[in-house]
């Protein structure tokens, strides 16, 4: 079975399986791996992926702020997440799920996913919306993916990748105010924000923004306003989804 097989059947599985979801039951599958070990987990995926050392300790220092290195967490609403997900009651981010399958969802008509699989919140590492990151496959049969994805580390990473690259080249004028490893950072709470000196500000010096956790990592405080190094030119996020 290919990985996109695989990935379209979690959600399937789940449900066949009558998995019932509760964090503290013994049932939901958590993380094996401690925050350092996850760390080089996602940088060994960076490597595979191609990017460069810089892409990934910022992969790196923005998992351990969105998620913990907690590939099971998410925000939102049980209904509709996976029955194994470490869910944490977050209704502004179940309205940003809900509106952003609105403006897409004509592009997953056929998938056969329940509405409710995309519109929970977010999820996985890197905290994504599932409408929002499965466009990274926009135009190809990887689309129907399943919407649980974003809890899959390898999935997750690709459409992340994706959507900073969409996020570079959308709002170009915005991400070359300042095209740091900041700016990008800011990209990830909202690409409208990219470029503001307070939103930079807040992930040099804020609490538990980027600043602090390369630092807590042992990165240098002044990554952040370094420049974003270029990605990959043959990156392709449906292709690279089958290498796992």
């Amino acid at each position: 079975m290919n990985r996109n097989a695989m990935l379209i059947g979690l959600a399937l599985a789940a449900v066949a399986a009558g998995m019932v979801a509760s964090s503290g039951s013994g049932d939901a599958p958590t993380s094996s791996k401690e925050p350092g070990e996850m760390a080089e987990q996602i940088k060994a995926m960076g490597a595979k992926l191609g990017l460069d050392e810089h892409w990934q300790v910022f992969l790196v220092a923005a998992a351990l702020g969105e998620s913990g290195f907690d590939t099971n967490r998410g925000l939102g609403r049980m209904h509709g997440a996976p029955p194994w997900a470490d869910m944490t009651m977050r209704t502004s981010e179940a309205n940003a799920a809900q509106q952003s399958w609105d403006r897409n969802h004509l592009l997953f008509a056929g998938c056969g996913h329940p509405e409710e699989h995309y519109t929970f919140g977010t999820g996985g590492l890197w905290g994504q919306i599932p409408s929002s990151a499965l466009f990274a496959f926009r135009a190809t049969p990887a689309m129907c993916t399943s919407p649980w994805s974003v809890f899959d580390p390898w999935a997750a990473l690709i459409m992340l990748v994706d959507s900073l690259k969409r996020s570079m080249h959308n709002r170009k004028d915005k991400f070359l105010l300042s095209p740091t490893w900041g700016n990008l950072r800011v990209s990830m709470r909202a690409p409208s924000l990219m470029g503001k000196p307070e939103e930079l500000e807040r992930q040099r010096t804020g609490h538990k923004k980027l600043g602090d956790r390369l630092v807590e990592l042992g990165y240098p405080r002044s990554f952040v306003d370094e420049h974003v190094t270029p990605l990959p030119p043959d990156f392709d996020p449906a292709t690279a989804l089958e290498w796992a």
